[in-house]
């Protein structure tokens, strides 16, 4: 592919025009539901030539994914940057089935074992002394979103931006 193929391929400005919006706080609505509605996610993190994407379970409380992981490959990319992106969806039924969403975010890693850490462990159901008995590590990472995009064939395309 040219340059300008490229370039037309990532211009979303026809389809940006034939979407259907809807109000900020019925929109953030919809997406809660759809956020909330899921557990597992792909959480991709990288830099430089590196990138992990890893299938992993979340929590989503005030605003933020939270994640327990002892994976240590995102933990290189997170090392260096801490954007990263987050993709949840529907199993494909179809092309006008279509129901997924994309999440770029911002990524921290939280104190084992601080406050912030047992609260959330504890929303889990996960009890603080096995993960202090682990071999091991368990991380909590916690993700601002910055953007997101939802596309819902129910709706069309549509995104939301977070401050």
């Amino acid at each position: 592919m040219k340059q300008e193929q490229y370039q037309d391929a990532a211009d979303g400005r026809k389809k940006d025009a034939e979407s259907i919006r809807l109000e900020n706080g019925t929109l953030f609505e919809e997406i809660r539901k759809f956020i909330e509605q899921h557990k597992t996610c792909a959480l991709a993190a990288g830099h430089g030539d590196f990138i992990q994407c890893t299938p992993i379970d979340y929590s989503f409380r005030e605003g933020r994914f939270w994640m327990f992981s002892e994976d240590e490959q995102k933990f290189n990319g997170l090392k260096h940057n801490k954007n990263v992106s987050i993709a949840i969806y529907d199993e494909y039924k179809g092309f006008g089935q279509l129901n997924g969403m994309q999440i770029n975010g911002m990524a921290e890693v939280v104190m084992p074992f601080s406050d912030e850490y047992n609260f959330h462990a504890r929303k889990k159901g996960i009890e603080i002394e096995v993960l202090k008995k682990l071999p091991f590590v368990m991380h909590l990472i916690k993700v601002k979103p910055t953007h997101i995009d939802y596309l819902c064939s129910g709706f069309h395309y549509m995104q939301q931006i977070f401050a």
